[in-house]
């Protein structure tokens, strides 16, 4: 598969991709409403990522960063996980969507201000 022209040419089009929306997410900090969030990472290094000029992504900075759009986000490093998260540690996964859906109905959101 990784020798055919078409996977090549996508993957070169995945990874400027990816060259952009680092780009993009290192512009400036961004925040969410007060929302359950939980972001996972792989616990282990994730090797592909090798020719991403950008190190951050390859430290966790950058998901760590993600975890603090909301007051409510979460960052989590999974151990024994690799960039496919959700296939190496799919209990992590549904226990990370649990937390979110718990948190999410427990939420009580400040009343909006009185208007006038």
């Amino acid at each position: 598969m990784w020798a055919t022209d078409r996977w090549q040419a996508g993957e070169r089009a995945e990874r400027e991709a990816i060259k952009i929306t680092i780009g993009d997410a290192q512009k400036e900090p961004k925040r969410l409403p007060v929302v359950p969030l939980v972001v996972l990472s792989a616990g282990e290094e994730v090797g592909w990522l090798e020719n991403v000029p950008i190190g951050v992504l390859k430290n966790q900075q950058l998901q760590k960063e993600m975890a603090s759009f909301s007051p409510l986000g979460r960052w989590i490093a999974v151990p024994g996980a690799n960039h496919y998260i959700h296939l190496s540690q799919p209990a992590a996964v549904a226990n990370a969507i649990g937390h979110v859906v718990q948190a999410s109905r427990a939420f009580k959101p400040a009343p909006a201000p009185a208007q006038r």
